[in-house]
């Protein structure tokens, strides 16, 4: 999934969980698992907690990174016998 200004933040948060982490962890946005998600797109969200241009354009090319990297397994272990 590629991530856009327009991509809305629910579907971030349903799809790409770990980049919803992300998202809240290095950049303040909590609002990407907030009920209101639905209503926001990206670049909302980042303009809605002040950034800027460069700011959203840098924030962009992070998340697309990270959506592109494998998911963690979550400490799953394969058991052989």
């Amino acid at each position: 999934m590629s991530i856009t200004a327009a991509t809305n933040l629910g579907e971030i948060a349903v799809r790409l969980p770990h980049v919803a982490e992300y998202l809240q962890r290095e950049w303040g946005l909590h609002c990407v698992n907030c009920i209101a998600n639905a209503l926001d797109t990206f670049e909302d969200g980042m303009r809605l907690h002040g950034y800027s241009d460069k700011e959203i354009t840098e924030a962009l090319s992070a998340v697309n990174r990270i959506a592109g990297e494998p998911r963690p397994s979550g400490g799953e272990t394969a058991v052989v016998s």
